[in-house]
C-alpha cells in the first residue's frame, strides 16, 4: 500500500512536492535520478514513481540496494551518469567550508539537471528557524537538534551555490517555496504534537489542509526555502521560471486558518504544559506529603515499638531500682558499719600516735641520758687513761725499788760472809769487827726500812690502782646500764614507729574498703539511673 502523499508532513511535502513538480516540468520525471542525503522514507520515489531513483547518505542501514553511502564531496559515480541530481535541505547540514565540493559534484554527475533545495543565510530565514526553536524550548527546554546546525555551521549562501553550479556549465533558476512566517507556524504546531502525541489526529489534518490547498500557491513573499535548478538546456530555463509562478493560485481563507491553529493550539499548548507543570508540581508535592506520611507512619510504629520497649524497661528499671534501694540499705548498714570501724580505728589511731609521742619523748630524753653518758664516759676515760699512766710509773718506781732491795739484800748477804771470816782476829781486830757490825746493823736496819718504807708506798700505789680500776669498771657498768636505756628508748621507739605504721596501713586499708564499697554502690545506682532514663 503506498503513502498517502496528502497527509504526509507539510514540511516534507514542501520538499519532495516542488523536486518533484520542477522534473515533472522538465520532462526528468521518469529519468534515472540519484538523491544525495535522502530520508529512510524514500519519499522522492513516491512522488516519481516511474523514476530509477539511487538514495545516499553517510551511513545507511541494512542492506539494500537502492540506498548506499556516499560522501557528497566525493561521489562515487561518472560524470553525467544520472539524468537528475536532487538534494533537499542537505547543504546547512553539511560545514561551511565543504558545500562548494559538493555542489560542485552533484552538477558533475548531473546529465541534465541539479535540484538543490534548502533554506538560505537571509533575514526572515534567520527570524523563522529562530522562533521555530523558542517553539521547541517552549516545550522541552532545550535547543532543537537540526536547528542547532543551523547555527553552528550557518545557513546557505546562494551567491555560491549559483557560482558553483554556473561553473559546471549549468544554466541556473532560482526560484522560492513556502512562506517563511507560515513555516514557522506550523512547525511549531508539529512541535506540540511532539509533545502531546494527543494532537496527532489535529496536526494531520492541519498537514492535508496545506499540502491539498496551500502548498501549490505558497511561493509568493519572504519564503523559508529557496531552489537551485541547474540546467543543461537553457532553453528551459524562461520556461520554468513562467511555469513557477502560474502553477497555483494561494488560497488565504486556509492560510489564515493553518495560522490561527497554529497560534490557538500554542496558547492551549502553553497552558497545558503550565497546568501539567503545575500538576506535576502537586504530584510532586503530593508524593513528598505521601513519602512523608509513609516516613511519619513509619516513625509511629517504630515510636510505638520504642514505648512498648520502653514500658519493659521501665518495668525493668523499677525492678532495678528495688534492687537498688535494697542493695542501698545493704549499702548503708555496711557504711554505719565501717564508721564504727573507722572511729575506732582512730581512736586507736589516736593512742598510737599518743604513745608514738610519748616514746619520742622518752627516746629524746634517752638520746640527751645517752649524750651525758657519752660525756661521761668520755671524762672517765680521761681519767683512766691518766690512772694507767700513773700505774705504769709506779710499777716502774716498784720495780726499781725492788731491785734495789733485791741489790741491798745482796750486799748484805755479801757482808755477813766477810763478818764470819774475821771472827777469830786481835782486839784490835775485835773492836773493829764490833765498830763495823754496829755500822752495818745500822746500815741493814736503815735498808730494811727503806726497803718497807719502798714496799708501803707499792702498795699504797696498788691499791690506788685498784680503786682506779674499781671506779673506771663501776663507771663502764654504769655506761652499759644507760646504753641498755638507750636501746630500750630506741627499741621502744622503733615498736612505737611500727604500730604507728601498722595503724596507718590498717586506717588506708579500711578507707580504700570504704570508697570501693561506696563506689560500688554509686555504680550500680548511676546504671540503674542511666538505664531509666535511656528507656
Amino acid at each position: 500500500m503506498g503513502v498517502d502523499l496528502q497527509a504526509i508532513a507539510f514540511d516534507h511535502y514542501q520538499r519532495y512536492g516542488a523536486a518533484s513538480a520542477i522534473l515533472s516540468m522538465l520532462g526528468r520525471g521518469d529519468c534515472r535520478i540519484l538523491e544525495v542525503g535522502a530520508n529512510r522514507q524514500r519519499l522522492l520515489g513516491e512522488f516519481l514513481p516511474k523514476a530509477r531513483l539511487l538514495y545516499t547518505d553517510i551511513r545507511v542501514e541494512g542492506d539494500e540496494q537502492d540506498f548506499i553511502v556516499a560522501d557528497a564531496t566525493a561521489l562515487p559515480f561518472q560524470s553525467g551518469e544520472y539524468g537528475a541530481v536532487v538534494s533537499l535541505d542537505v547543504l546547512e547540514h553539511i560545514p561551511r567550508e565543504l558545500r562548494a565540493a559538493a555542489v560542485s559534484e552533484m552538477g558533475r554527475v548531473a546529465g541534465d539537471v541539479v535540484v538543490i533545495g534548502c533554506p538560505t543565510d537571509e533575514e526572515w530565514v534567520v527570524q523563522a528557524d529562530a522562533a521555530a526553536n523558542d517553539r521547541w524550548k517552549e516545550l522541552f527546554s532545550d535547543d532543537y537538534e537540526w536547528l542547532q546546525e543551523h547555527r553552528d555551521y550557518g545557513l546557505v549562501n546562494a551567491a555560491e551555490v549559483v557560482s558553483v553550479l554556473e561553473s559546471q556549465g549549468l544554466h541556473v533558476v532560482v526560484l522560492t517555496q513556502g512562506s517563511a512566517t507560515l513555516w514557522e507556524s506550523l512547525m511549531g504546531l508539529h512541535f506540540m504534537k511532539v509533545k502531546f502525541p494527543e494532537l496527532e489526529g489535529l496536526s494531520t489534518a492541519a498537514d492535508r489542509l496545506y499540502n491539498t490547498r496551500v502548498f501549490a500557491g505558497d511561493c509568493v513573499g519572504p519564503c523559508y526555502r529557496t531552489y537551485f535548478i541547474g540546467l543543461r538546456d537553457e532553453e528551459k530555463v524562461q520556461e520554468l521560471r513562467d511555469w513557477w509562478g502560474t502553477r497555483g493560485a494561494s488560497d488565504d481563507q486556509a492560510v489564515g486558518l493553518l495560522g490561527q491553529l497554529a497560534s490557538g493550539l500554542r496558547e492551549l499548548a502553553l497552558r497545558t504544559l503550565n497546568s501539567e507543570q503545575e500538576w506535576a508540581a502537586t504530584a510532586d508535592v503530593a508524593n513528598t506529603h505521601a513519602k512523608d506520611l509513609e516516613v511519619a507512619t513509619r516513625e509511629w510504629s517504630a515510636t510505638i515499638r520504642r514505648l512498648e520497649a520502653a514500658e519493659a524497661d521501665v518495668a525493668k528499671a523499677t525492678a532495678g531500682w528495688k534492687a537498688t534501694a535494697e542493695a542501698n540499705a545493704d549499702l548503708q548498714a555496711q557504711i554505719k558499719e565501717i564508721t564504727h570501724e573507722w572511729e575506732q580505728t582512730v581512736a586507736l589511731f589516736k593512742r598510737a600516735q599518743q604513745d608514738a609521742l610519748n616514746a619520742s619523748e622518752g627516746w629524746k630524753q634517752a638520746v640527751d641520758a645517752c649524750r651525758q653518758k657519752d660525756e661521761d664516759l668520755r671524762i672517765a676515760l680521761g681519767e683512766w687513761q691518766s690512772t694507767a699512766e700513773l700505774l705504769r710509773l709506779t710499777e716502774q718506781k716498784a720495780a726499781e725499788a725492788e731491785r734495789d732491795r733485791i741489790a741491798l739484800a745482796d750486799q748484805l748477804e755479801e757482808t755477813g760472809r766477810e763478818s764470819f771470816v774475821a771472827d777469830r782476829p786481835s782486839v784490835v781486830a775485835a773492836e773493829e769487827r764490833s765498830v763495823a757490825g754496829t755500822e752495818m746493823n745500822n746500815e741493814s736496819s736503815q735498808s730494811e726500812r727503806d726497803h718497807a718504807v719502798a714496799l708501803g708506798f707499792v702498795d699504797e700505789l696498788r691499791r690506788e690502782l685498784m680503786e682506779s680500776k674499781d671506779a673506771l669498771n663501776a663507771s663502764m657498768d654504769a655506761i652499759r646500764s644507760r646504753d641498755e636505756e638507750t636501746e630500750a628508748a630506741l627499741l621502744a621507739r622503733d615498736t612505737s614507729d611500727s604500730l604507728r605504721e601498722a595503724v596507718e596501713k590498717e586506717m588506708r586499708d579500711l578507707q580504700a574498703r570504704l570508697e570501693i564499697k561506696l563506689m560500688a554502690a554509686f555504680w550500680r545506682s548511676s546504671n540503674n539511673l542511666g538505664s531509666t532514663q535511656q528507656q
